[in-house]
């Protein structure tokens, strides 16, 4: 299970080459509100990205 997910160039040279893909995301905030993902938009086309589920029906039971 992953909690969090972003994407964002943290440096001055360009970065590349990133995928992201297969991942169950359920995270929801303080307030009730839904997310746990983010991309920062500079590091370009991120592969994978549209093969995740940010929003999966996960319990407590795998933990």
């Amino acid at each position: 299970m992953v909690e969090w997910i972003y994407t964002w160039n943290q440096y001055p040279t360009q970065c590349g080459s990133i995928e992201v893909r297969g991942n169950q995301v359920d995270w929801t905030s303080a307030s009730g509100g839904t997310g746990g993902v983010w991309d920062g938009g500079n590091c370009g086309v991120i592969a994978g990205w549209d093969d995740n589920d940010w929003s999966a029906n996960l319990g407590p039971s795998i933990y």
